[in-house]
Formats: C-alpha cells, sequence, structure tokens
C-alpha cells in the first residue's frame, strides 16, 4: 500500500537535523535521513525563492504528507488535478516506487498490434506520436503516448499504460506481455534493423530510463532491469517515414 496524506495548510519549517541535502535545482530540494525524506518544491517568484509544498516519505515512499502552501482545499475536492500527489508529475513518487518492485518508466510509448505488446522509445521529437497514430488507424490500441512503466516478473515483462501521458494525451489502464523493443528514428526509408548486442541495447535503453532522485539502491534495480529485458526481449532499431508503409513491415515481423 502507498498512503499519500494531502495537508492544505502551512507547514512550519521542517527540522532538518540529521538529514542531508543531496538535491537542489528548481524545481527541488530534497533531503535524506536513515529514515525518511524531505522534498520541497521550490519556484523563484519576482526574484525570491518560494516554497509551494513540502512533502514528508518514509524510507520506501510508501508514506507520503504533503503540506500545501499554493492550493486550496476547495479545488482539490473539486477534481482540479491532474496528479495524485499534486506534484507536476506523479514519476517523482512513482518512479523510486518501481524501482523496488523490479520496475521503471521510459521515455516511450506502448503499443498493442496483433495481440503484440511493443515500446517504441524516442526523445520529443523522434517521431513516437506519428508512429503510434499509424499503428492505431491498423487496429492498434494505445496504453500511453509519452511514458510507459515496464515490469519483471518470474512470467517475464509486462508494460502497463498509466496517466502520465504526452501533448496527445492518449493513454489506457491496460497492461501487455512485452514481445518487442523499437528503438526509433524518423528517416526518409522504412527498415527494421535486429540489435543483438546486449552491451548496445543496455546503453540505449539506459537514455530512455525515467529517473527520480537517483541512490545506489536505485541504480542496481534499473541496471539489472535493463539488463533482463535486452537478454529476454528481441530489440530493434525502426527507421520510418510518414507514408505509413513501416505498418506492414511491423505486421510482418510481428507474425
Amino acid at each position: 500500500m502507498v498512503i499519500i496524506n494531502h495537508c492544505f495548510k502551512t507547514q512550519p519549517p521542517p527540522n532538518k537535523k540529521g538529514f542531508e541535502k543531496i538535491y537542489h535545482k528548481i524545481p527541488w530540494t530534497i533531503y535524506r535521513h536513515k529514515n525518511g525524506w524531505i522534498y520541497q518544491r521550490i519556484h523563484i517568484h519576482s526574484g525570491v525563492l518560494k516554497t509551494y509544498c513540502t512533502a514528508f516519505l518514509n524510507h520506501a515512499h510508501t508514506r507520503v504528507d504533503i503540506y500545501h502552501n499554493d492550493m486550496n482545499q476547495n479545488r482539490y475536492k473539486k477534481g482540479h488535478v491532474e496528479s495524485l500527489t499534486l506534484f507536476p508529475t506523479d514519476q517523482v513518487l512513482l518512479a523510486r516506487l518501481l524501482a523496488d518492485r523490479k520496475g521503471c518508466f521510459f521515455h516511450s510509448n506502448g503499443i498493442v498490434f496483433n495481440n503484440k505488446g511493443m515500446l517504441f522509445l524516442g526523445h520529443s521529437g523522434f517521431g513516437k506520436s506519428t508512429l503510434a497514430k499509424m499503428l492505431k488507424s491498423d487496429g492498434g490500441k494505445i496504453l500511453c503516448d509519452d511514458r510507459m512503466i515496464a515490469r519483471e516478473y518470474p512470467a517475464g515483462i509486462k508494460i502497463y499504460g498509466n496517466w502520465c501521458h504526452g501533448k496527445e494525451q492518449i493513454f489506457s489502464a491496460d497492461s501487455s506481455s512485452l514481445n518487442a523493443l523499437f528503438f526509433i528514428t524518423k528517416s526518409k526509408d522504412n527498415r527494421i534493423v535486429p540489435v543483438d548486442d546486449i552491451k548496445s541495447i543496455v546503453h540505449n535503453l539506459f537514455s530512455y530510463i525515467v529517473r527520480p532522485i537517483v541512490t545506489k539502491d536505485w541504480w542496481i534495480s534499473s541496471l539489472l532491469l535493463m539488463e533482463n529485458m535486452a537478454r529476454q526481449i528481441p530489440c530493434y532499431n525502426l527507421m520510418f517515414d510518414k507514408s505509413g508503409r513501416i505498418v506492414p513491415l511491423i505486421d510482418k515481423l510481428l507474425k
């Protein structure tokens, strides 16, 4: 269980005795203690550094008490929020929780096509949304258009849609077994090239992983997951244009 408690009042300055400041860059200052964490969301307004909220978390990030300085309770009750934590994104919390559950976020879209689950990994502007629309028009189901969760189980690796969507705001609560990984690139032609080198695959996955505040245990867990994905899942470099001719090639590959 994960418990998030919202307090709509100003929290007095927290007692940071025994806490170590490990991160300070807008929009966060983060302190660590052997028993927990303090996250302060900060912003510069009119030249003055302001604290918008202060969150107290236990070591496992499963109990979160958040004090809000900039949001009233009525707005919260009306549902004028886009995340469970009321942070700009829930990835701040979920990326840490997933690491303890053999999972992580990837900057990718997830699509189920011909009953096969696929991840298309690419940064902004690489064509994730374009490719997703092509596959959707041919019967594919989009799980999420920008951020996907992958988790390892004894039976294999699964991918999950979630509400951390991109500009297209396409997402689903569904999940699927992961059957293929594609590193995508816009091109003037359409090709799918297998990638067999595990070291190269892990290096590519590394560039698309969504990172929370990083610690040694987070790195160990995440690197192990990426290595297992590289060993278990067929991986490809995918080059495509806007013609849609890449879709039959994906269909043929899956069959």
